[in-house]
């Protein structure tokens, strides 16, 4: 059976929880991919999907590292290899 617990006694300790909430630093999620050789951790608000790659198409006359454009449902977004 539960212990019994005054009102006051459980609002004392629900600011205590919430003041030592405020006071810690806040916990972001992560996702972790793998570019080239190099492993990366990037904030999960700053990214909006995960999708398989699309086709690339080449842009002439560009610098090597720039892979090229895609189409990804109408828009158009630069691809870069960061490996290069």
């Amino acid at each position: 059976m539960a212990r019994k617990v005054s009102l006051r006694e459980f609002q004392q300790a629900l600011v205590r929880r919430l003041n030592e909430a405020q006071a810690s630093e806040a916990v972001s999620a992560r996702l972790g991919v793998q570019v080239g050789g190099e492993l990366w951790l990037l904030r999960l608000n700053e990214v909006g999907e995960v999708i398989p790659p699309p086709a690339i198409t080449p842009v002439p006359l560009t610098r090597h590292w720039f892979r090229g454009l895609t189409n990804i449902r109408g828009n158009l977004y630069t691809v870069v290899d960061f490996s290069a």
